[in-house]
């Protein structure tokens, strides 16, 4: 009996010790490539029906054309080939079908005429409405553009024009942009102007016929024009755009799509989204650069950097996680993403202020991150001239990246590079920014913690069985 006993304790001793091993575990990390399949195949919820219809399309077709307009997801790069989010996706599709889909640029009326004709297969350019589903065979979103509104640089601005007379809009017809601005403006005067293409657009705000052209990620559209800039509308206002066909043969292509859709698929297209924006953005500072700056990114990828450590939130040393953080360094590993220039922190947190300053003045490094007021006062009171700054911030401070005198073609390369990045978004994320170094602890605790338990309780349930 008392064997019996004991055995049954053993039994439930692992029981427990099973249960605790497998609570304490460290939970798996999230599979976030579950939602590419290798096959359409292996979509969940596809049909038989629907694997032979696309496999009959598969015998029919070698190529499916995937038509867009020049946008910030799909643009020429410098060699003439088709580069962007578009890319992207339809690389994923070929992948996922077995069929080549192939991108190709078109203007607003064509891609509109090649829909219905059926020269274009299918697109991802339009927004899912209740009527143009009545045209369209339309998935649910694959994509979210924000909409932005071009104007002449250095064009009176749109309040002063309010002020004397209704402003004038332009926007492409048939797009949904329209009703998206003159819902956000209902309050505004202004008066609408239905243009076929981007380029009539331009003609229009270049000869004073128009005063902005609102649109979905067209800013790659003005990219050739000089005297082009581009506006967020704020509050942001997003427009979200389908794939699309108009052929009824293709109706499985778009179910398939919609099941990927609602198993997780949209997270992957995020990732894709976000690929083809930074390709995008990557792309525009390129055509931007001269030949000298390209080669001297060639020829220069580390930068030498030299940060303060206690100017906090633009740039200090975290002792606790043992790595320099802050504004200056985030926005530096922006520019970094866009040129391929790496910034290199060659100080220690020790480093005392005017050990920076000689740093740079001998030429030890390339930039230093400081105040504005500092680099003046060196610059203006202390007569150390030649050294250039590029204001980034313009909070309750203002900092500066300064470069060694010597380094004018650098500076130039980070100035355009820093208008095209985020430098407002970064800095508030900083300034929202908190430390619960707490938190942190208690979560460091936790597995000892639970450990320890799990040793006592192990132990009384050995005392329980052996007496």
């Amino acid at each position: 009996m008392n064997i019996m006993r004991k055995s049954i304790n053993t039994y439930i001793l692992f029981i427990i010790l099973s249960f605790l091993l497998l609570t304490c575990a460290k939970p798996a990390d999230f599979d976030n490539k579950a939602y590419q399949y290798a096959s359409f195949r292996d979509v969940p919820g596809i049909t038989e029906d629907e694997i032979k219809a696309v496999e009959a399309l598969k015998e029919k077709h070698d190529v499916f054309v995937y038509g867009m307009i020049m946008t910030n997801e799909t643009f020429y790069d410098e060699d003439g080939k088709i580069r962007g989010f578009s890319a992207l996706v339809c690389n994923w599709l070929t992948k996922l079908f077995e069929i080549q889909f192939k991108p190709a640029i078109y203007t607003w009326n064509d891609l509109l005429s090649g829909l219905a004709s059926g020269e274009i297969d299918f697109s991802g350019e339009l927004t899912a409405t209740p009527e143009r589903r009545r045209t369209y065979y339309m998935t649910d979103a694959i994509a979210e553009r924000s909409i932005k509104y071009m104007r002449l640089a250095g064009s009176a601005p749109l309040q002063s024009i309010a002020a004397l007379r209704p402003q004038r809009y332009a926007f492409l017809e048939g797009s949904t942009t329209v009703n998206n601005i003159s819902t956000h403006l209902s309050n505004e005067n202004f008066e609408i102007i239905l243009v076929d293409n981007c380029d009539t657009a331009y003609s229009l705000l270049k000869n004073g016929e128009a005063d902005a052209f609102f649109g979905e990620g067209v800013e790659a559209s003005f990219d050739i024009y000089a005297d082009v800039a581009a506006y967020d509308v704020f509050p942001v206002i997003y427009g979200q755009v389908s794939l699309t066909t108009q052929k009824h043969d293709y109706i499985p292509v778009i179910s398939v799509m919609q099941k990927v859709l609602e198993n997780d698929g949209l997270r992957y297209l995020t990732e894709l989204h976000n690929s083809g924006e930074q390709d995008y953005m990557r792309h525009k500072l390129s055509i931007r650069l001269t030949e000298e700056e390209r080669n001297f990114i060639l020829n220069n990828p580390v930068i030498s950097f030299a940060v303060e450590n206690d100017t906090y939130p633009v740039s200090f040393y975290d002792t606790r996680n043992k790595e320099w953080q802050g504004i200056a360094v985030d926005v530096l590993k922006e520019v970094g993403l866009l040129t391929d220039l790496s910034f290199k922190v060659i100080n220690s947190p020790q480093t005392q202020w005017p050990v920076l300053l000689k740093m740079l003045e001998d030429g030890e490094i390339d930039l230093l991150m400081l105040s504005q007021s500092r680099l003046l006062m060196y610059t203006h009171f202390h007569e150390h001239v030649g050294f250039k700054a590029n204001i980034i911030f313009d909070y309750p401070f203002e900092s500066t990246f300064g470069f060694y005198r010597n380094e004018a073609v650098l500076a130039s390369i980070v100035d355009k590079a820093l208008n095209l990045v985020d430098t407002k978004g970064i800095t508030n994320y900083w300034i929202s920014k908190s430390y619960d170094y707490r938190r942190k602890l208690v979560e460091t605790q936790r597995p000892l913690l639970i450990g320890v338990s799990a040793m006592t309780l192990c132990v009384l349930i050995l005392l329980i069985i052996l007496f």
